[in-house]
């Protein structure tokens, strides 16, 4: 797999929770005009909003063409005698101090930057973005910041990643990815530009296009990421579930990807969160997953509890009562609850280091001689849509 040095990152519905700063935004701005926002006044606004960003997106129109026409059409239409100039340039203001994150937002820019090259990707107000990230402190996590207003392009057109590839010092495409929540300019702006994706798609959308990895909260970026970078003997192929039957739901299920894809039995199956599966019958164009949650003695496999003193391994051979379970470990080793279970490669089945889960709880044998750990796994096995099989690159 890629090793990524350089990670992309957009802002507003990826790293900042635009929806709020948007309400806080129109609501105080109508507020302090003396207007009452409706929720079918907010409708309209939103279908002229976002027929101009589409437009701005497609290169119709430019950035100020869009911010300053769309409370002149809205008042237009609704016969409202307003300077929709002057009332953009308020709710402008008001936006720019808007300021709420995504969950794990801080937590996930704190970890990536130690190991990453970071830099925003934006097509936001220039004026708006550098008051919000200023506001909440998060230029320190970014080597640059580029601005479709400041740039002369916006995504998803190849010039304005262009323009950000010239500006990065070392920059590698093979080792760049761009996360965000568009699927019009940031996912295909990735893929004119010929960089990875990640999808960052909290509502399980579908996607309309082929996206390299999807998550649906930012704190899978750091499993997902690890798993990349730490499995340099392996490639993915990017599958959906197509078939789940409700009385196998915990046994298996069907992915839309076969050996015309290069699938094959015994692969690995992973989400962003760690190991879910592998691979037991490829057809053509599907393969059939048999998931961790079917495990028992004829389907055992090989993890190791991490621990800051020492790694303790054994046998995952059992899921009960919405856990995996590792028997036979011995009573004279500490393991702290939520301690990270991984692979150790040491079955053949797996790449060694790929999360299961993590430990919950522990109970003793009747002799006081070992324990029974049992693990919480990485990935609810209730709802899974987007996966990936890993494969061993042949040298």
């Amino acid at each position: 797999m890629k090793e990524y040095k350089t990670l992309l990152f957009d802002i507003d519905g990826t790293l900042l929770d635009f929806k709020k700063a948007e309400d806080y935004a129109m609501h105080k701005t109508f507020s302090d005009h003396h207007l009452e926002l409706t929720s079918e006044i907010f409708e309209i606004y939103e279908e002229i909003n976002s027929k101009l960003w589409k437009d701005f997106e497609l290169g119709l129109i430019d950035k100020k063409t869009v911010v300053y026409t769309r409370f002149v059409k809205l008042f237009k239409k609704l016969g409202i005698n307003e300077d929709g100039v002057a009332f953009e340039d308020e709710y402008q203001w008001n936006l720019g101090h808007g300021t709420y994150l995504i969950k794990h937002a801080i937590e996930i820019l704190e970890y990536l930057s130690k190991k990453y090259d970071l830099y925003v990707v934006t097509n936001g107000v220039a004026s708006t973005q550098y008051n919000r990230l200023k506001l909440l402190d998060l230029n320190k996590y970014f080597k640059d910041i580029f601005i479709s207003e400041e740039i002369g392009y916006q995504k998803p057109k190849i010039e304005f990643f262009d323009y950000c590839f010239r500006h990065i010092e070392h920059f590698d495409k093979d080792k760049a990815l761009i996360i965000g929540d568009s699927l019009t300019s940031d996912m295909q702006g990735g893929i004119n530009a010929q960089i990875d994706t990640c999808w960052y798609n909290p509502q399980h959308d579908k996607a309309s296009i082929k996206i390299d990895y999807i998550i649906h909260d930012l704190k899978e970026l750091e499993n997902m990421l690890e798993i990349k970078n730490n499995q340099s003997d392996y490639t993915s192929i990017s599958a959906t579930v197509m078939n789940r039957k409700v009385g196998a739901w915990y046994d298996n299920l069907t992915i839309d990807k076969g050996s015309k894809d290069g699938v094959e039995e015994g692969d690995a199956v992973i989400t962003s969160y760690g190991l879910i599966g592998k691979i037991i019958k490829v057809t053509n164009y599907s393969s059939n997953v048999k998931l961790l949650t079917s495990v028992n003695e004829n389907f055992q496999i090989s993890v190791k509890i991490e621990s800051e003193t020492e790694s303790i391994y054994g046998l995952l051979s059992n899921y009960k009562d919405d856990y995996l379970i590792i028997s036979g470990i011995s009573n004279n080793k500490e393991i702290p609850t939520y301690s990270k279970v991984v692979t150790t490669g040491l079955d053949n089945r797996f790449p060694s280091g790929i999360l299961i889960g993590y430990t919950e709880k522990e109970e003793k044998d009747n002799f006081d001689l070992a324990r029974t750990i049992y693990v919480s796994p990485a990935h609810s096995l209730d709802d899974i849509t987007y996966v990936s099989v890993l494969k061993k690159v042949e040298k």
